[in-house]
């Protein structure tokens, strides 16, 4: 019989207090191929916040227009390399404000549904939360945001992202939901609450913080590869539109996606200027799938 105390729970927290790296390479491949898989990953990482500090503190106008070279530079003889990496800064605060506003509404929608508290609030409570999540997850989330341009006077990228962050917190809030409904019934749960343990304490220490932070991760991935495709369609859209060309990132401030639009119809006598961003955003989006679905698929989530 296991005993609750100062050693309680020293099973599950072993089990359940992963590193990322952990989560992402253990039990999935054999020992001697992690190796080149962590280093992938954490080159990746270090490049991205490279970038983006670099984007932050580069004093950079988009107006460095110079001799026209005839390789590596745009179509006004802009260092194209340059544009892509400063490129990176369009995507790094909406990513956040989305990762913030899905993980806030959708943790407390997963709470809210997953059945902690009893008597008739509790039920009530449970019920709206899951016809919230149900509505939001019925939402096509890209037609919703091309709707919200139509309606909203003067949109902006930041309006958009926030939506996508409101449509996206019911998958993680029906994640969080069904952890929960796993985890309530278990001994360790049972324990905190016969010693007197607080729920709230329960909820963000036992259950979030040592069983859900994977979770996070997974959809933090999700979100931020939806960011890139968002920016690049609506970039599109406003090329070819006269309603979106205010909604993304506009020239001369550069985004992967206006560097993608502007070399459209130049691959024939300047095929860089469509490859290196286009490497970029394929290389980006493809890793952040990659992570989460490492971490969605190890036993860390669905045990």
């Amino acid at each position: 019989m296991r005993k609750w105390g100062n050693g309680t729970r020293t099973e599950e927290k072993c089990k359940n207090r992963r590193s990322l790296i952990s989560i992402l390479f253990a039990d999935r491949l054999p020992q001697e191929h992690r190796s080149p898989f962590m280093i992938t990953t954490i080159c990746v990482l270090l490049g991205l916040v490279t970038a983006v500090i670099f984007s932050y503190f580069y004093p950079y106008d988009g107006l460095d227009i110079g001799e026209v070279t005839p390789f590596l530079t745009d179509i006004d003889g802009r260092n194209l390399i340059l544009r892509v990496i400063i490129g990176v800064k369009a995507y790094f605060l909406p990513g956040i404000l989305a990762i913030c506003i899905s993980t806030l509404l959708g943790t407390a929608l997963g709470i809210a549904a997953g059945g902690i508290w009893v008597g008739l609030s509790g039920k009530v409570l449970n019920f709206f939360a899951r016809i919230i999540m149900d509505v939001l997850e019925s939402f096509p989330k890209y037609l919703i945001i091309l709707l919200m341009i139509t309606i909203i006077p003067h949109p902006n990228f930041y309006q958009m992202i926030a939506v996508l962050g409101i449509i996206n917190s019911a998958k993680l809030g029906k994640m969080i939901m069904e952890k929960i409904i796993s985890l309530k019934e278990r001994e360790f749960i049972e324990a905190t609450e016969a010693l007197g343990i607080k729920k709230h304490d329960i909820i963000l220490r036992h259950i979030l913080f040592y069983n859900c932070s994977p979770l996070y991760f997974v959809q933090a991935s999700v979100i931020m590869a939806e960011v890139i495709l968002i920016e690049i369609g609506l970039s599109y859209i406003g090329s070819v539109s006269n309603w979106g060309l205010g909604v993304t990132i506009c020239e001369p401030k550069p985004s992967w996606g206006n560097i993608l639009v502007m070399s459209a119809n130049h691959f024939s006598n300047a095929w860089w200027m469509s490859v290196i961003p286009l490497i970029a955003v394929v290389g980006n989006i493809l890793f952040f799938y990659w992570v989460s679905d490492r971490i969605n698929g190890n036993k860390a989530v669905g045990c």
